[in-house]
């Protein structure tokens, strides 16, 4: 009775295990080529989400260059199939960039380019914790001159499908009358960035935030 059991459990799991096996096949066999021509477009597949640690690395390895230590030692480069139209994202407190997957269906050129426009951001953010950043503004700049990309533009021209996004909050400068739109309502508080240029050498100042303004607003949206 127990032999029969034996041999039956025995002969449940050799099922189990050995019946995959045939995936390895002998060369030049049909099904050999199959699983070729499988890898093959799976390799084409960019990856949906995940950490990628070749680039990582090489981020590292820049951020050490320009002089950026903390972004030399804890930079995290990851993939994520939320971003549709961003090539990427810059995310300073977490030291990480997020990159679109699309971008491995361009070039690694493309993937280069995007890594550095992004580690300009946080770089940018390492080198002047006090200051009160433009998003492309010439800290940026002069970052990415320093990691090669002199000039680089702060929009890309990929050909991602992009989304119509209606603006739905609208401030103004209380001090020039600028308008602007925004998809999302401001979660802080923003200054004109013209103002504080002109009247507090491109600081922050309380005195030209953006305050919440009437809907119809939008027809006269300078931005």
């Amino acid at each position: 009775m127990q032999t029969e059991f034996l041999k039956s459990f025995e002969g449940f799991f050799t099922e189990l295990i050995v019946k995959p096996l045939p995936l390895r096949t002998q060369p030049g066999s049909a099904a050999s080529a199959e699983h070729r021509a499988i890898s093959r477009q799976s390799a084409t597949v960019p990856p949906i989400s995940g950490r990628d640690i070749a680039l990582e690395i090489k981020g590292r390895e820049y951020a050490a260059r320009i002089g950026c230590p903390k972004l030399a030692n804890s930079l995290v480069v990851r993939w994520s199939n939320r971003l549709k139209t961003t090539a990427g994202l810059a995310h300073p407190q977490a030291k990480r960039i997020t990159l679109n997957p699309r971008l491995k269906q361009i070039s690694e050129d493309e993937i280069q380019r995007t890594l550095l426009h992004e580690l300009a951001h946080l770089a940018a953010h390492e080198r002047y914790p006090n200051r009160r950043l433009r998003a492309h503004g010439p800290e940026w700049r002069r970052v990415c001159a320093d990691l090669g990309i002199p000039g680089e533009s702060a929009r890309h021209n990929l050909p991602f499908e992009r989304r119509r996004l209606q603006r739905r909050f609208f401030y103004i400068c209380p001090n020039c009358g600028k308008r602007i739109g925004r998809v999302h309502k401001m979660r802080r508080p923003s200054a004109c960035a013209e103002c504080c240029k002109r009247f507090n050498g491109g600081r922050f100042d309380r005195r030209f935030i953006f305050i919440p303004c009437p809907p119809e607003s939008a027809l006269l949206s300078n931005e």
